[in-house]
């Protein structure tokens, strides 16, 4: 059954892009250097009920979650692999810290944290405005896990009234890029309100 109709995906599409050129602006300042991020297309976006979303890569990745809480609640994911979250917390830690393994480990979880709040704030608050919600992320949390269970994860999150939607985000800059999956776990209200704006 089809979630959304060509104009509600459309709605989708524009909140998003929205929230993450937002996110690449605060990033810029993060990372010490400009930041753009490719716009999401309609044909980007991928909305699920119970059909399995497969993760395109081996190995560890690590998984951030936030819950939205307020008037609409919600599940945002951002899943990094480890050259990712690897290249990331290098980029936004000095020296003295990078070079320091001891002190290295005890920092690096930070920053993924960090730059998954920046991401996931931008996109909800701009389906905040949009829908004239009142929400907000809770603290994100950080666990690693093989991609091997990626699937179990989200059927685990999945029940009969929720549906994700899902894409991959693509942020590049001069020396660096990368491109984080972005899941959005929504119950039927997130649903209705995307059409009642749509219309």
């Amino acid at each position: 059954m089809e979630v959304f109709n060509k104009t509600e995906m459309q709605t989708a599409k524009t909140i998003i892009n929205q929230g993450l050129s937002s996110a690449a602006q605060t990033l810029s300042f993060f990372m010490k250097e400009p930041i753009v991020v490719d716009q999401i297309g309609v044909s980007n976006l991928g909305i699920a009920d119970k059909t399995p979303l497969i993760l395109g890569c081996t190995g560890k990745v690590h998984l951030l979650t936030t819950e939205v809480v307020g008037e609409l609640e919600g599940l945002c994911c951002l899943i990094f692999t480890d050259k990712e979250a690897e290249m990331l917390q290098k980029a936004a830690l000095p020296p003295e810290v990078t070079n320091d393994p001891v002190l290295f480990e005890t920092m690096k979880d930070a920053i993924l944290l960090e730059v998954d709040n920046i991401i996931a704030a931008a996109v909800i608050t701009q389906f905040a405005n949009l829908l004239k919600r009142k929400m907000h992320g809770a603290v994100p949390q950080l666990d690693t896990i093989d991609s091997g269970d990626f699937e179990g994860f989200i059927q685990d999150r999945l029940d009969d009234q929720s549906h994700v939607i899902n894409f991959k985000t693509n942020f590049l800059a001069k020396e660096k890029s990368f491109s984080p999956m972005f899941l959005w776990f929504m119950d039927n209200s997130f649903i209705d309100d995307i059409k009642r704006v749509s219309v």
